[in-house]
């Protein structure tokens, strides 16, 4: 079996931030697949925790997050 690679960005460091987009990466034969979604906030997730500083080093707009498909269709 290949192993399957995650890569999260998330809204900030804080112990309250939430995902903004996962990335997934595995090996079929010798070529590398590559998927990624964004991920809208849920309703519940704190706006306090969204970070401009984070939404810099990951070049992801907040307004860029409400046309993503909700978390649990994500998963």
């Amino acid at each position: 079996m290949s192993p399957i690679f995650n890569d999260f960005e998330a809204s900030s460091l804080g112990e309250d931030s939430w995902p903004v987009e996962i990335g997934v990466a595995w090996l079929d034969g010798d070529a590398i697949m590559v998927r990624s979604s964004l991920i809208r906030p849920h309703p519940d997730w704190p706006e306090s925790a969204w970070s401009p500083e984070s939404a810099r080093i990951h070049a992801i707009a907040r307004d860029a997050l409400e046309a993503a498909p909700m978390a649990e269709t994500v998963a």
